[in-house]
């Protein structure tokens, strides 16, 4: 006996009926695997942006540029300037700590607009608030005043949450 029809091997094979419907070509296929695959890497990027797996970083990212403001007489006065930060912050978030050829020359105190620390006789340290909003943005400034001669002095900027320096400067007089 012969087979009628398609056959594998001398075995019958059912035929598969002709596509029909929305799925008639393989490039309609195609394509819906291709959206498909668009959407997952864009969902993929919105939650590695946002934090919620590895990916981004709630952290603050801050550089301070230093520059002498005053040379000589009762000592050198630096202005630490915020050159650039990520995103504005709240002052109550950071502290600030002072550093004299590598010795701790403050406690960390909380940032404020004003005297953050010492007195304007000896070594002290002022901030400025630039755009007067409260938080920390980019032209505002520390001003550390009466540096002796021969040190290196280090402002330390740190994040409460933490404890984590978010940015320091080192000067050397």
């Amino acid at each position: 006996m012969t087979p009628s029809g398609p056959t594998a091997i001398g075995v019958p094979v059912a035929s598969t009926p002709a596509a029909s419907g929305p799925w008639k070509t393989p490039s309609s296929v195609a394509v819906v695997a291709i959206a498909c695959s668009v959407a997952a890497v864009i969902v993929a990027a919105v939650i590695l942006s946002s934090g919620l797996i590895g990916g981004g970083c709630a952290c603050y990212q801050v550089s301070l540029s230093p520059m002498v403001l005053q040379h000589g007489g009762t000592g050198d006065d630096w202005e630490f300037a915020v050159a650039s930060i990520n995103r504005p912050a709240p002052f109550e978030g950071f502290s600030v700590r002072v550093f004299s050829n590598g010795t701790s020359t403050s406690n960390a105190t909380e940032l404020r607009d004003g005297t953050v620390w010492g007195d304007p006789a000896s070594l002290h340290i002022n901030f400025t608030d630039a755009d007067g909003g409260g938080e920390l943005t980019v032209g505002d400034a520390f001003v550390l005043g009466n540096t002796e001669m021969r040190r290196e002095y280090r402002v330390a900027l740190i994040d409460r949450s933490d404890g984590s320096v978010v940015a320091e400067a080192l000067v050397d007089t």
